[in-house]
């Protein structure tokens, strides 16, 4: 696929301005490690990446699952489409304020089989000070069946060094070390030169990589971790997530690679 020139947007012959190829794998750890592949994702995306194509192929569904994204010029607001094989499964909609905060995020569902129902959501925003630091209060609402709106729930983002919002929980507004040792977050990076890019090559470096850190991926120094190793022109990244509940997927792997042409 490397060599493609062009993609399909619903009839449309798009030229591709880049190509990224993804691997996910989840792992277990306990006296021994196992490594089990999940899917691998194409995507493709014109010279300005206003139109997105990600197609994913799984091991546990029949049909691939194919994402298509049109962006609009800020290249946050979009509109996003799901299909089934060629079915149109749904469609969502995000819009952005002028700060680059989430304002409105809809579903529209095509699927008679899924679960899930229509909705739309706005957000709200303000400012908050507790304990001399700064946060953002995110409230989120979701219109009624009558129309109007109704409150859904709230979120509190602490603003970093940068003065950029994170996210933070509403208990962690209590100080004691207890709470701030409970959420502990590691987010690590290391240069690696990728010398084999087949899938077979891909697993056996994913396994040997995860040997190497099992002391970090099976402590709990780090309850929340992000590793990842970063090859020296940027184009291939290779991440070990460890993320609570770990039981629900919460230990995978990524391999991605990029490609411009």
């Amino acid at each position: 696929m490397f060599g493609q020139s062009f993609f399909d947007a619903e009839g449309n012959q798009i030229k591709v301005g880049t190509y990224k190829k993804s691997y996910n794998f989840y792992y277990e750890i306990h006296d021994t490690l196992s490594l089990f592949f999940s899917d691998s994702i194409e995507t493709f995306s014109n010279s300005d990446s206003t139109i997105v194509k990600s197609i994913t192929y799984s091991k546990f569904e029949k049909q691939p699952h194919t994402r298509l994204e049109y962006f609009r010029t800020n290249k946050k607001d979009s509109i996003s489409k799901h299909f089934i094989g060629d079915n149109l499964s749904c469609i969502y909609e995000t819009r952005f304020d002028s700060l680059d905060r989430i304002v409105y995020y809809a579903l529209k569902n095509f699927d008679p089989e899924q679960s899930y129902s229509d909705f739309e959501d706005t957000y709200e925003y303000r400012d908050s000070i507790a304990n001399k630091e700064k946060f953002l209060i995110q409230a989120i609402y979701q219109k009624g069946n009558f129309g109007g709106k109704e409150f859904l729930r709230r979120d509190i983002m602490k603003y970093d060094d940068n003065g950029i919002p994170k996210y933070f929980y509403e208990y962690e507004f209590d100080n004691s070390e207890h709470n701030k040792q409970k959420n502990t977050k590691c987010w690590q990076e290391s240069e690696k030169t990728f010398t084999v890019l087949n899938f077979n090559g891909i697993k056996s470096l994913i396994k040997q990589m995860l040997q190497e850190n099992k002391k970090l991926l099976t402590t709990n120094r780090c309850e929340n971790l992000i590793y990842t190793y970063v090859s020296p022109d940027k184009q291939t990244n290779l991440t070990i997530i460890k993320r609570k509940p770990y039981y629900c997927g919460g230990r995978s792997v990524i391999f991605s690679t990029v490609k411009k042409q």
